[in-house]
């Protein structure tokens, strides 16, 4: 899989509108044929990781979060 990541950060008002954008592009066969499952794990699992990270990179950027 080749994937892909993209974070975008837009002033908003005093603070900062940060959103990201997820790809994951299957390359062989065996990864076209269980690039739905992983879809579906995107949803559930994959998901959740990925808004801990974004909340764990507001805390460091409004410096209340751990060095």
């Amino acid at each position: 899989m080749l994937y892909e990541t993209r974070f975008d950060f837009e002033p908003q008002g005093d603070g900062t509108q940060v959103s990201w954008t997820f790809k994951g592009t299957p390359l062989t066969l065996g990864t076209k044929l269980t690039a739905p499952l992983f879809g579906l794990l995107f949803k559930g699992t994959m998901k959740k990781c990925m808004t801990g990270d974004l909340e764990a990179l507001r805390q460091v950027c409004e410096g209340d979060g751990q060095s």
